[in-house]
């Protein structure tokens, strides 16, 4: 993978030399000492296009549930849940369970042309051993909150209200 930059700091990914991902307004950083620290002090958030306001706080564009770092953007369906929502939820008795999908830089990629051919490279996700017990176990109903939960538990699925354990790269878009 290569990098080439603009004066503009526009950054064009390219693998095997094509273009793969256009981004802008924010430092791309790949394999050097201190990457996180860099991005983490440099970089500026990329937001979805719907959301037209200037991010002032980052753990404002962060779910109360996130817990690892490695994703290009929040699910923004969980943007919602406080620890006084989930603190509610529990107290009824509504169980919660975690998966792991790592967004990647193509969900800020337009569709052009025929949405047939758009084409999105894979996105890290995981299930661990609890949440698949949880699944199981479940005699209620199961509610995926977002698409990128939606996404990983039809990744993992091997049966009714059977799933997987382990880590994968999706391609379910």
């Amino acid at each position: 993978m290569s990098t080439t930059t603009s004066s503009q700091r526009r950054f064009v990914l390219t693998r095997d030399d094509k273009p793969i991902a256009i981004a802008a307004l924010f430092i791309v950083v790949i394999l050097i000492a201190g990457s996180i620290y860099t991005l983490a002090r440099y970089g500026t958030m990329p937001l979805p296009p719907y959301i037209h306001t200037t991010l002032r706080d980052r753990e404002r564009y962060q779910t109360v549930y996130a817990s690892n770092g490695g994703s290009a953007a929040a699910p923004t369906a969980g943007l919602h849940f406080t620890p006084e929502i989930l603190g509610v939820l529990r107290a009824k008795g509504i169980e919660t369970a975690s998966v792991t999908l790592d967004v990647g830089l193509d969900t800020f990629r337009p569709i052009q042309g025929d949405p047939a051919d758009h084409r999105m490279h894979g996105e890290r996700c995981s299930i661990n051993e609890a949440t698949a017990r949880k699944i199981a176990s479940c005699e209620g109903r199961i509610i995926a909150v977002g698409t990128t939960t939606a996404r990983t538990l039809e990744s993992f699925a091997v049966g009714e209200r059977q799933v997987s354990v382990g880590e994968m790269t999706t391609t379910i878009f």
